[in-house]
């Protein structure tokens, strides 16, 4: 394994993700498994199969946005051993509400993300258990980027402690997405995050990668942080009277 590191502020996209993928096939030694949460059209997973060509033992694509069947089973067609579930990750075997953003990449299960560019149409799509994935497979590499549903899937995931079981976990967060009441409780549980796994992973602790672009996560007000600050600044500066 890589040493262990967590790592802020990366960009899973574009060159740079291009750049964290051929470091991390270049690096490691053992054949992965890709679980790639939220596959959109399918980049990464490419990217993730030509550079790492003979360490990529399984590669999982979940993606339930229809607009992007075509590019996905392209790379099924292509490639060996890589499967792909057009289904929500989540936790059950369901039907849910699928909220297809106008902006491509903004389709989510959580309705306040796709709202943010508008949403262009509501379908209903199945999910499928994930944790049921991460139990029967080993050495895995999970990049999880359901805009906005990472918080209460990785809650759940943590609460299993499956978490335990993944080598690396790329988590690409999206804290505007979430509705301003909730914003503190989420950037608590992205700061605690990395606390849970060294605590409760004593055997085999994950890598944790962040990437936490801008336009997802700064700007956005989050009620009751300022609050949590300012009581933290009294009590330091809080003097005690002798008696």
């Amino acid at each position: 394994m890589l040493p262990f590191l967590f790592l802020t502020n990366l960009q899973s996209d574009g060159e740079a993700s291009k750049t964290f993928v051929r470091d991390f096939c270049t690096i490691s030694s053992l054949p992965y498994t890709l679980f790639e949460v939220g596959a959109n059209n399918g980049k990464w997973s490419r990217e993730f199969i030509k550079f790492c060509q003979r360490k990529s033992k399984m590669v999982f694509m979940f993606e339930p946005n229809p607009a992007f069947k075509s590019s996905l089973t392209d790379i099924v067609n292509k490639y060996r051993n890589v499967e792909y579930i057009p289904r929500i990750a989540w936790l059950n075997n369901d039907t849910y509400p699928f909220y297809i953003g106008k902006n491509s990449e903004t389709s989510s299960i959580v309705k306040k993300m796709s709202e943010r560019y508008g949403i262009k149409d509501t379908i209903y799509v199945n999910s499928t258990d994930i944790r049921s994935y991460i139990r029967r497979n080993t050495h895995i590499f999970m990049k999880l980027d359901i805009e906005g549903g990472e918080y209460e899937l990785l809650s759940h995931l943590m609460t299993d402690r499956l978490l335990c079981r993944l080598d690396y976990l790329l988590i690409e967060w999206h804290l505007n997405a979430m509705p301003r009441q909730h914003r503190l409780s989420c950037l608590g549980l992205r700061w605690y995050l990395n606390f849970h796994v060294k605590t409760i992973c004593k055997r085999s602790l994950p890598r944790i990668y962040h990437s936490e672009y801008d336009g997802n996560n700064i700007g956005a007000i989050v009620p009751g942080l300022a609050e949590e600050y300012d009581k933290r600044i009294k009590l330091q500066t809080y003097k005690w009277n002798r008696v």
